[in-house]
């Protein structure tokens, strides 16, 4: 059975059967500029993520090239978050060790909301472009999402 957001039912009760979709709640969304940023901004992630996915599970790939390759990976994600300065360990080991649930590494670490923006915009100008448009409001709120999301794939 299909899970959807609560906020796109049309059911008064709240079991897990879908009766309807508002499908007009589903088009609100998708003109959201805000929810394509996101919807961006996570497909960046995923891409980079499935670069080394591939790699990975490839027959080719040279055990010896794991640690590597892991690294990379994991330092894909961060440069998208974590201040640039302080992606200056060689031993992913080192990362993995920081508790990045804790509020003050997270405010020594990461990019401030506006540095965050910014640095999106760098890295996929394209499409992160309209990020630069957004309210304070969208721009804190969009941060606070990715950081959450980036902490969660820290972690697990």
């Amino acid at each position: 059975m299909t899970r959807i957001d609560p906020k796109l039912r049309n059911s008064d009760d709240n079991d897990s059967e879908i009766t309807t979709i508002d499908f007009e709640k589903i088009l609100e969304f998708l003109n959201n500029p805000s929810f394509y940023l996101k919807t961006c901004f996570l497909n960046l992630i995923l891409n980079r993520i499935n670069v080394y996915n591939k790699t990975f599970q490839t027959k080719g790939l040279d055990i010896a090239q794991l640690k590597i390759q892991t690294n990379d990976c994991f330092l894909s994600i961060l440069e998208l978050c974590v201040i640039s300065k302080k992606l200056d360990f060689q031993e992913l080991k080192r990362y993995v060790e920081i508790n990045w649930e804790n509020k003050l590494i997270q405010d020594e670490w990461f990019y401030n909301t506006n540095a965050f923006i910014e640095n999106a915009i760098k890295v996929e100008p394209k499409r992160m472009k309209g990020l630069a448009s957004l309210v304070n409001a969208e721009r804190e709120e969009f941060t606070q999402l990715f950081k959450k999301f980036l902490v969660a794939f820290f972690f697990y």
